[in-house]
């Protein structure tokens, strides 16, 4: 049995923290695939500290076994940045796909992304690489 998973959780450190995953050995002699993420940061915000505007969508696929054995098999994201548009006073917060965002900007496909957005979400997307990684 394959079950996927899409977690978004707000934790309280209101920034995304490194994911791992481990291998744990109970008191029998027993072991067990575990996945941890120590925060997944902001959803969705409104606050200016560094950090707190980018965050990720994370999808765990998971494998029930026959034996019973569960075994996590595939963790990915996707990144995310709350953009405030300081021009608006009404509806200027916009939730970004990052990835989708640049690879639209890099082929010319989306005029509302401007050089300095471009440049602001690539920084983010680096910061988020850097703490979370590539998956596994």
């Amino acid at each position: 049995m394959l079950l996927e998973c899409t977690c978004v959780a707000h934790n309280h450190p209101h920034t995304l923290e490194p994911m791992e995953k481990r291998i744990v050995t109970l008191e029998d002699g027993t072991t067990k695939d575990c996945f941890v993420i120590y925060a997944l940061g902001n959803f969705i915000c409104d606050q200016r500290l560094e950090n707190t505007r980018n965050s990720i969508i994370l999808n765990l696929t998971i494998t029930k076994h026959l034996d019973g054995k569960i075994s996590i098999d595939k963790a990915d994201y996707v990144p995310i940045y709350m953009y405030k548009d300081t021009s608006k006073k009404v509806k200027g917060m916009k939730l970004i796909d990052i990835n989708k965002a640049i690879e639209s900007y890099d082929a010319g496909h989306d005029g509302a992304v401007t050089p300095e957005l471009y440049n602001l979400l690539k920084s983010e997307l680096n910061k988020i690489v850097s703490i979370i990684g590539n998956g596994f």
